[in-house]
């Protein structure tokens, strides 16, 4: 599926690394956390540095990129083009404040820069045009594979089912709930590693199921379609993003449910559309296009 890099223009980024077991960082933290509820234009990613060996190579590469020797001083707080070091109750707070109402979070590090260099965890993705990108999400514990004599697998042109998109989704938001919330009619073949997720999904509104005369199903294992991704990935945006009328050549095939999510995403340069006008919202999605898109939207 085409995609764009576009993915920041719309929100600023804050990137937190952070030691576990940190005063200082447990207090930017709690800063951060209350910060962030009224700011739906601005996300915070986190990444501790002092027990995760991926984390303190993707520090080293920030430091480079941004021009910086402060080696794994935390916390290290980076927003567009600005760095701060270390947390002052009262001060560390006002500095962000004052950083995230001037900069517009496409510049300096994003998630994006992020992504070269990094060690393939999978047997199957050397080399193939996504594997920056699975490996990045699969460190951020936002995808994984399946382990098959001793190798990992992601499987890239597989199908996503849906079940598996609700994990991935859930993870990327942190999600939970328990299982008990389940009311789909086939509950019982979603399988065991995917019920809380499905279940949180569920209980945010972020996804749904498939209404039938005798209920709502869930389908865990249809594969999913480009329109239930771009549907659902649209719920995880900002509020009030701006939508433009998709002109696809097969724009009559998107769904009334899904229209909106393909106007904001054509709108944010999120998806683009094929090289003969189509957008083809019926065709299923591979594991390494719905990472792809995950991926440009973080």
């Amino acid at each position: 599926m085409p995609v764009s890099a576009k993915a920041d223009e719309k929100v600023i980024n804050i990137h937190l690394f952070y030691g576990n077991g940190c005063p200082h960082c447990a207090a930017e933290e709690e800063f951060l956390s209350d910060y962030l509820k009224d700011r739906t234009d601005v996300k915070l990613y986190k990444y501790e540095i002092w027990y995760d060996s991926h984390n303190q190579e993707l520090l080293s590469k920030v430091q480079k990129e941004m021009g910086t020797t402060n080696k794994n001083g935390v916390p290290f707080t980076v927003i567009g083009k600005k760095t701060i070091v270390g947390y002052a109750d009262g001060v560390t707070d006002e500095q962000i404040k004052a950083i995230a109402k001037t900069v517009d979070g496409y510049h300096g590090i994003t998630t994006k820069s992020l992504t070269a260099g990094i060690e393939n965890p999978f047997s199957d993705m050397s080399g193939h045009w996504a594997g920056n990108i699975v490996s990045y999400m699969n460190r951020q514990n936002v995808l994984n594979g399946s382990e098959n004599n001793g190798a990992w697998y992601f499987y890239p042109e597989n199908s996503m089912t849906r079940a598996e998109f609700a994990v991935m989704i859930s993870n990327y938001l942190k999600l939970s709930a328990e299982e008990s919330s389940l009311d789909f009619k086939d509950a019982d073949q979603i399988p065991s590693w995917a019920r809380k997720h499905v279940a949180a999904m569920a209980d945010a509104q972020i996804i749904s199921g498939k209404k039938a005369d005798d209920g709502v199903y869930f389908a865990p294992n249809d594969s999913i379609t480009r329109a239930e991704v771009i549907a659902i990935l649209a719920r995880t945006l900002p509020d009030k993003l701006r939508y433009i009328t998709p002109d696809y050549t097969d724009t009559a095939e998107i769904p009334d449910w899904a229209l909106h999510a393909f106007g904001v995403f054509k709108n944010s340069g999120l998806l683009s559309g094929y090289s003969d006008g189509s957008i083809r919202p019926k065709n299923s999605v591979t594991r390494a296009e719905a990472a792809t898109l995950l991926y440009n939207i973080m």
